[in-house]
């Protein structure tokens, strides 16, 4: 499951895309309550 990264470069990028995919889908859920919340 895990694949071996060469650099800490490397696994930072992964790092970061995984959080980003994770953000981007938990906001799609809860943009509209959000903005709701904020207008």
């Amino acid at each position: 499951m895990f694949k071996k990264y060469t650099s800490l470069d490397e696994l930072e990028e992964a790092i970061r895309k995984y959080i980003n995919y994770y953000n981007t889908e938990r906001t799609k859920d809860k943009q509209k309550n959000v903005l709701d919340q904020l207008l």
